[in-house]
C-alpha cells in the first residue's frame, strides 16, 4: 500500500508538472513585432497580411461577415475596426469573435493607415 501511494504521488506530481511546463503566455496569433515607430504602412504589405491572419475566420472572401481583404472595405470601416479590437475580450462585439485582446502593435498599424490616409 505504502508504494502505491508513492507511485501514485510521482504520477501526479508528473503529470502536474507537464501540465504546467506546456502552459504559455505565448499566444500564436498575438505574436506580432511591436515596432518602435510605424511609418510607411501601406493596405498591400501590412494591413492587407494582418487582417489574412488575425480576422480570417469571418472577414475573408467566403467568410460571414465582410471582406476586409478588400481595401474599398477596410477603409470604410476603419473607425469600426478600430473600435472593436481595442474593446475589452469580455465586452459584447469585441474583435476578433472569441479571441484575444490584440497586440499593441496590430492597432498601431491600423491607426497609422488611417493618419497616412490610407495608401494602398
Amino acid at each position: 500500500m505504502n508504494n502505491y501511494f508513492k507511485y501514485f504521488c510521482l504520477a501526479g506530481s508528473l503529470i502536474t508538472l507537464t501540465l504546467v511546463a506546456s502552459c504559455s503566455d505565448d499566444d500564436k496569433d498575438n505574436d506580432i513585432p511591436i515596432p518602435e515607430e510605424v511609418t510607411g504602412v501601406s493596405f498591400a504589405t501590412q494591413v492587407k497580411p494582418l487582417i489574412e491572419e488575425h480576422c480570417k475566420s469571418c472577414h475573408l472572401n467566403g467568410g460571414n461577415q465582410t471582406n476586409y481583404t478588400l481595401y474599398t472595405n477596410t477603409k470604410n470601416d476603419i473607425n469600426l475596426i478600430l473600435d472593436r479590437i481595442q474593446r475589452d475580450p469580455s465586452d459584447q462585439g469585441f474583435m476578433p469573435f472569441g479571441g484575444s485582446e490584440q497586440k499593441t502593435a496590430l492597432i498601431q498599424i491600423l491607426k497609422q493607415w488611417k493618419t497616412d490616409d490610407f495608401p494602398q
